[in-house]
């Protein structure tokens, strides 16, 4: 008999068990901040009497001001209705 033969074990060795299988699931959600969610302030009225006055470059300043503020107030009020 050869030595290699004499030296090996009598019983095979164990079956390994199978690798386990791993399941992932992935889930998305739309979560808005509260900031977003939250009613927006109405919108300040002025008082009566009030008068603005300026030089056509700080006018034209703050009609520009207003204008980007009511394209923000719009795009706080899509995303409110985005997130319902």
């Amino acid at each position: 008999m050869l030595a290699a033969c004499a030296s090996s074990p009598s019983k095979p060795p164990p079956q390994r068990a199978p690798d386990p299988v791993i399941e992932t699931r992935t889930e998305v959600r739309t979560v808005c901040p509260s900031e977003v969610t939250a009613p927006l302030a109405p919108r300040p009225e002025p008082a009566a009497g009030a008068e603005l006055t300026g030089n056509e470059l700080g006018m034209a300043w703050l009609g520009a001001i207003l204008s980007r503020l009511g394209l923000v107030e719009g795009r706080m009020h899509d995303a409110a209705e985005a997130c319902q």
